[in-house]
């Protein structure tokens, strides 16, 4: 039960609700709060912004009905990181972000799909007006990349591995 970094002299009465959930956080998303409401309660303090997106589900599965498991279903951007990455004064930090939770936490089957379906919803930013936030998605993306053909090499040849056992 480790608590978030907030500085308890930066809050608020008003925040004590959200500094008790801050204080006993253990994993449930922020995303089942509306974005503008937590936009709203960050009240345009960036260290707050921050610290919030650190906290919410980045992918979000698209409903789409050839993908009944959630596993297989692609993925974009959800709602609330994109309404913190527009509000956001420092892009670069939700850029970070973002690509700090490319890697999933568990998966099934293969990693390198995850990968590549996650890479193409963070792409999703890479038209943003800021020569200079475009050029940093486009550096993690060139990493995302590698990481994703490193491993369609290694899952490649395990799946070989596995062929030539059974013959």
């Amino acid at each position: 039960m480790g608590g978030l970094p907030f500085d308890n002299n930066q809050l608020s009465e008003h925040d004590s609700i959200y500094q008790q959930f801050f204080n006993h956080y253990d994993g449930v998303s922020l995303n089942i709060v509306p974005a503008q409401r937590l936009l709203d309660w960050c009240n345009n303090d960036q260290a707050k912004v921050q610290q919030v997106a650190k906290l919410l589900n980045i992918y979000t599965p698209i409903e789409e009905p050839l993908f009944p498991t959630v596993d297989k279903r692609p993925v974009e951007l959800s709602g609330h990181i994109k309404a913190f990455f527009y509000t956001a004064k420092d892009k670069d930090d939700i850029v970070e972000i973002i690509y700090d939770k490319i890697m999933p936490s568990r998966w099934s089957d293969s990693l390198a799909d995850v990968l590549e379906s996650r890479a193409k919803a963070f792409s999703e930013l890479s038209n943003h007006a800021s020569i200079e936030v475009q050029k940093l998605i486009e550096k993690k993306l060139a990493l995302v990349n590698q990481w994703i053909q490193k491993e369609r090499e290694r899952e490649t040849k395990e799946h070989n591995q596995r062929e030539q056992r059974f013959e």
